[in-house]
């Protein structure tokens, strides 16, 4: 079974690229993520898929940092109930 994580945490991904001058759509379909699945908080990408994904991002932007500024963006609710445990 392939772990799994919800597609929340990647809420502020698209924003963020283009932000930093990137083709978001363009890197989602290079990872095999499409762009439907970040509009629901629920959906579930494999979490390889989500870190090849955060890593290929921010080598080509040339952004290290760049999960780090997706995390700023975000606030506990991308955590789903675990948010009310929090």
């Amino acid at each position: 079974m392939t772990p799994m994580i919800r597609a929340a945490g990647l809420r502020g991904f698209v924003p963020l690229v283009e932000q930093l001058g990137g083709d978001a759509d363009r890197l989602l379909a290079r990872f095999g993520v499409a762009p439907s699945v970040l509009e629901s908080d629920e959906a579930l990408i494999p979490i390889t898929v989500n870190d090849l994904l955060l890593d290929g991002a921010a080598a080509e932007l040339g952004c290290p940092d760049l999960g780090l500024r997706l995390a700023e963006a975000q606030d506990l609710t991308i955590l789903g109930p675990l948010a009310v445990a929090v």
